[in-house]
């Protein structure tokens, strides 16, 4: 608890980003899919099916989680400009504590073979 205390450790044990089990979702994406933050969880809770019309992010959304907002980003130039997108979200698992979501993002882009996708949350 001292560690949370402490603000100088806000960058490495506790800020939003921060990400102490190195699974790739810092602490607030952890809190928004329902995750353990001490735990590496498998990569699978975050996959994409893509499409002609339209890519479905797949991912959980923790239904305890409050005060957080989402945003999915895009970029066409290899990650170095992110824009954010509009999405249909729709349930596909419901579980006692999280769902299971698809996210439908529209494949509006000029270059639809070179699309990266992120997800934000922020509050």
């Amino acid at each position: 608890m001292a560690d949370l205390a402490d603000p100088g450790k806000r960058g490495t044990i506790w800020g939003n980003g921060v990400d102490r089990d190195l699974d790739g979702f810092g602490l607030l994406m952890e809190y928004y899919m329902g995750l353990n933050p001490e735990i590496d969880d498998d990569e699978s809770e975050f996959s994409i099916l893509p499409g002609e019309s339209f890519s479905t992010l797949i991912f959980r959304r923790s239904k305890s989680a409050t005060g957080v907002t989402l945003r999915i980003l895009y970029s066409e130039d290899g990650m170095s400009t992110w824009n954010p997108t509009g999405y249909t979200m729709s349930v596909i698992e419901d579980q006692p504590t999280w769902e299971r979501v698809g996210a439908e993002v529209p494949m509006g882009f000029k270059n639809k073979d070179r699309i990266f996708f992120q997800l934000e949350a922020s509050r």
